[in-house]
C-alpha cells in the first residue's frame, strides 16, 4: 500500500500550499503597513500636477463672555465656510490656482466670490457680501475683479502664524518640505476600517487621531524653509498662542488602494480659550489627480485693492489699532472704489478737507460727509466721535458688527 506522502501529486500541492503561505507572509511583511500608507498618500499627493480640492471647515461652539465679563448661560455659535480649489502645477514657472469660496458669519453674512492666481499674479471677485460691514459699504467691491499682493498686506497686517515675506522659490526647499510633508507623522492610526469606493476608486479606510505637536513642528519647520532663516520669538509666540487652545478630537481618512492618493480627509479638532469653547471640523474630498486642467486669469480688467488698503491704512492704524502697521506715503491720489481721495503730492493720511481731524479717506470709510466736520449735527466733530468709538453718523457705537466682545 502506498503512503499518501508517496504520491507525487500530494507531495507537490502541499509543496505549493508551504509556498503560497510562505509568500503571503512575504507580502505581509514588504507591504507598507497603515502609518507609512498614510505618509505615502501625503507624498504622493502633494506631487500632484493637478487636483481638485473640495473642502469644509465648520466651527460650532459657545461663549460665555460678554464686554469682557463671564455670564451666566451660554451663546450658540456657528462659522461655515466651504472652498472648491483646483491646482495646477504642470508649469513649474507659472503655477496655476482658482478658488470658488463661500464664507458663512453669524446669523445671515455670506461671502462668496473667485480667486485665480496665475505664477505671481493673484486675482479676486466678490459674488456676494454682506451690503455694511460697520459703516463700510462691502457692497461697492461686489462683482468686479480686484488685484492683491499678500505680501503687501502681511507686512502692513501680520497675520497670525504666518506672516512675513518669504524667500524666492527654490527647488531644494520644495523638495525637503515635500520630504517633511512624507515623513512626518501627522495622524495616529487608531483603527482599520471597512474598505470601501469613492467615485468608484477603491480605498483604503483609516480612524485616525491628528497630532498636534508634529502638525506644529511642521509649520514651524516649513516656514523656516519658506523665509529661509529660522523664527525669531514673536513669530514663535505667535504659532505657540495658535496651537495651545486647540486639541485634537478624532478622524478618518480613505486612501486610493492602488494609486495611494488621498481621496477623503475627516478632521476633528476641540477648541477652548477659557471663553469660547467649540468644535472645528475639516471635511475634505480631493480628486482629478494629474488630469488636463485650464485655469485662466480673467478676461476683465482688474483694480488693485492694494491701493484701497494703502489709503485707509493710516486712519485705521490710528482708530482701528491695527499692530505694527506704518503710514503709507503716496505721490498721486489714491482710487478707492471709483473715489478718488487726496492730492497729488501729498499724503492721503493728511487730506482733511473739513478739518474735523478725520482724513478724507477715513470719511469714505466710515460713510461721513468729507465737507460737514459734524455729520450728524449732534455738537461733536466726525473725528472726536470716531475717537471715542461713538457713530459719527448718528446714535449707537462705531462698529457693531453681531461679533461678541472678547
Amino acid at each position: 500500500m502506498k503512503r499518501w506522502f508517496a504520491n507525487p501529486a500530494v507531495i507537490i500541492i502541499a509543496l505549493a500550499s508551504i509556498v503560497a503561505m510562505l509568500m503571503a507572509g512575504l507580502v505581509v511583511l514588504l507591504l507598507p503597513q497603515s502609518g507609512e500608507i498614510i505618509r505615502i498618500a501625503q507624498w504622493r499627493t502633494a506631487r500632484a500636477k493637478t487636483m481638485a480640492i473640495d473642502a469644509e471647515l465648520t466651527y460650532q461652539g459657545e461663549v460665555d463672555e460678554k464686554n469682557g465679563q463671564t455670564v451666566t448661560g451660554h451663546r450658540r455659535e456657528t462659522a461655515e465656510s466651504a472652498t472648491l480649489t483646483k491646482i495646477d502645477n504642470r508649469n513649474a514657472k507659472e503655477p496655476r490656482l482658482a478658488t470658488d469660496f463661500s464664507l458663512f458669519l453669524g446669523e445671515s453674512d455670506r461671502y462668496q466670490g473667485r480667486t485665480v492666481r496665475v505664477g505671481s499674479a493673484r486675482f479676486l471677485r466678490f459674488s456676494k457680501l454682506p451690503a455694511m460691514l460697520g459703516n463700510f459699504p462691502l457692497d461697492r467691491l461686489a462683482d468686479r475683479w480686484l488685484t492683491y499682493d499678500p505680501e503687501a498686506i502681511r507686512a502692513k497686517i501680520p497675520l497670525p502664524v504666518i506672516g512675513g515675506k518669504g524667500a524666492p522659490p527654490d527647488a531644494a526647499a520644495e523638495n525637503k518640505t515635500l520630504e517633511y510633508l512624507r515623513s512626518t507623522p501627522f495622524f495616529t492610526v487608531r483603527a482599520k476600517l471597512k474598505n470601501e469606493k469613492i467615485g468608484g476608486v477603491a480605498v483604503l479606510h483609516y480612524q485616525v487621531a491628528p497630532e498636534i505637536l508634529f502638525i506644529k513642528d511642521f509649520v514651524i519647520r516649513s516656514e523656516e524653509l519658506r523665509l529661509d532663516r529660522e523664527l525669531d520669538d514673536r513669530e514663535r509666540r505667535q504659532i505657540d498662542a495658535f496651537f495651545a487652545d486647540i486639541s485634537a478630537d478624532d478622524g478618518e481618512i480613505w486612501i486610493g488602494r492602488s494609486d495611494y492618493f488621498l481621496y477623503r480627509l475627516r478632521l476633528r479638532f476641540r477648541y477652548d480659550d477659557g471663553g469660547r469653547r467649540g468644535t472645528l471640523t475639516l471635511a475634505a474630498s480631493l480628486g482629478e489627480f494629474n488630469r488636463p486642467m485650464v485655469i485662466n486669469p480673467p478676461d476683465a480688467q482688474a483694480d488693485d485693492i492694494d491701493r484701497v488698503i494703502a489709503s485707509l491704512l493710516p486712519g485705521l492704524t490710528k482708530h482701528l489699532q491695527l499692530a505694527g502697521a506704518g503710514t503709507a506715503q503716496h505721490g498721486a491720489a489714491a482710487k478707492v472704489s471709483g473715489l478718488q481721495v487726496g492730492v497729488p503730492g501729498g499724503s492721503v493720511a493728511e487730506a482733511d478737507r473739513d478739518n474735523d481731524k478725520l482724513p478724507d479717506a477715513l470719511e469714505y470709510f466710515y460713510q461721513t460727509d468729507a465737507d460737514n466736520p459734524d455729520t450728524d449735527g449732534d455738537g461733536i466733530g466726525d473725528g472726536a466721535e470716531v475717537d471715542a468709538g461713538t457713530n459719527p453718523r448718528g446714535s449707537g457705537q462705531l462698529f457693531d458688527f453681531g461679533i461678541s466682545g472678547r
